[in-house]
C-alpha cells in the first residue's frame, strides 16, 4: 500500500506539471528512480493511475461536506468557509491539483472519469436551498443558475489563478470572487459572512 502511494503521488506530480497528454510513464519511473515496468505490478496503465487519483478526489467529498453541517444542513457560511478548504487543497496538495488538472483533461483520457463539476454543483445547490429555507437567501434568487455560477466562478478562479502564476494566492482570490458575487446571493448579510468566515480562518491559523 505504500509503495501504491509512493507512485500516486509521483503520478500526481506528472499529471500536474505536464497534464495527461505530455505525462509519461518513463517520466513518472523517473521521479521514483524505477523503470516503468515496476511501474506495472500497481498500476497497468498511466490511465489508471489517472483515474485513481480522480476517484481519490471525489471519495474524500463526503467526509469534507459532514465537517460543515450543522444539524444536518449547510448554510452560505459554511459554504464560503468550505471553498476557502478546498481552495488551500488546490494551493498545496499536488494530488488534488492533478485531478483537477485530469478532469480538464478528461477528452484525452482513456478511462471513463467521473464527469467534473456535477457533484460540486449539486452540492452547492442542496447548500443554497437550506439557506433558503433558513431565510438567507435575497427573495427570487434562482438557486440552481445561482449553484452554476458559483461552480464555475471558484474552479474558474483556481484555473485563472494557476495559469497567471498566483497559485499562491488562491485562498485570497478566492475570497475576492466571494466578495463580488456573494452580494447576489444573500444581499447586504455578505459582509458579515465574509467576516466571520475570514475571523475563524484566521483563528484556526
Amino acid at each position: 500500500m505504500e509503495t501504491r502511494e509512493t507512485l500516486l503521488l509521483a503520478a500526481a506530480q506528472e499529471f500536474d506539471e505536464h497534464g495527461y497528454a505530455a505525462a509519461t510513464l518513463q517520466g513518472i519511473a523517473d521521479r521514483l528512480g524505477k523503470t516503468k515496468g515496476a511501474l506495472g505490478y500497481h498500476f497497468p496503465s498511466k490511465a489508471s493511475m489517472a483515474l485513481s487519483i480522480v476517484e481519490r478526489f471525489y471519495s474524500a467529498l463526503p467526509g469534507l461536506v459532514e465537517t460543515y453541517r450543522t444539524g444536518g444542513s449547510m448554510d452560505v457560511r459554511s459554504l464560503v468557509a468550505m471553498s476557502l478548504e478546498v481552495a488551500g487543497q488546490f494551493r498545496d496538495d499536488v494530488m488534488v491539483r492533478a485531478a483537477v488538472r485530469l478532469q480538464r483533461d478528461a477528452d484525452v483520457v482513456d478511462a471513463e472519469l467521473p464527469t467534473p463539476y456535477v457533484n460540486w454543483a449539486a452540492l452547492t445547490e442542496g447548500a443554497l436551498r437550506d439557506a433558503e429555507s433558513n431565510g438567507q437567501l435575497v427573495a427570487g434568487l434562482d438557486v440552481a443558475a445561482a449553484a452554476r455560477v458559483l461552480v464555475a466562478a471558484f474552479f474558474g478562479t483556481q484555473q485563472v489563478a494557476t495559469a497567471l502564476g498566483h497559485r499562491a494566492e488562491l485562498t485570497d482570490w478566492v475570497l475576492d470572487m466571494w466578495r463580488v458575487v456573494l452580494p447576489g446571493v444573500v444581499g447586504d448579510a455578505a459582509g458579515d459572512i465574509l467576516s466571520e468566515v475570514t475571523e475563524g480562518v484566521s483563528r484556526a491559523r
